[in-house]
């Protein structure tokens, strides 16, 4: 009985977390920067915020919104050969034994570009994050 209880529990959980429907403001918003998007999914990334995945021009996209409706940041998939210089010459050398699985530009409020690679060692995903100007930052 508990272990039915705890699976009900975690399920329930899932679906409310990531089939969350946003705020009207959260959406008018959304449809608002992003009119052309298509497929669009929503979710919880935390208590006040809402996390959308949408096609755009091709491209899987992400982007967050707190539940005011207040645009936090969007990321969207790059190659490696498209970040700036400075970003993949810092990253080839701080981490020279590993190899780029996905790359993503941050754009985020107050106009704020940052950039995000992910690599695997053995069964972990480490993501490394950098700012346009090549220098590593632990921030998000």
């Amino acid at each position: 009985m508990i272990k039915f209880l705890l699976t009900t529990s975690l399920l329930m959980f899932s679906i409310i977390s990531f089939c969350a429907t946003p705020p009207a403001e959260v959406l008018k918003a959304y449809h608002l920067k992003f009119p052309t998007a298509i497929n669009v999914t929503w979710g919880k990334e935390n208590a006040h915020e809402f996390e959308a995945w949408f096609l755009l021009n091709g491209l899987k996209c992400a982007t967050i919104y707190t539940d005011k409706g207040e645009w936090i940041q969007t990321e969207t998939p790059l190659i490696f050969s498209k970040l700036p210089k400075e970003v993949q010459i810092s990253f080839s050398k701080d981490h020279e034994n590993s190899n780029p699985k996905l790359v993503s530009k941050l754009v985020q409020a107050k106009g704020i570009i940052k950039y995000e690679i992910e690599t695997k060692k053995g069964i972990n995903t480490l993501e490394f994050f950098y700012t346009s100007n090549g220098m590593e930052t632990t921030e998000k």
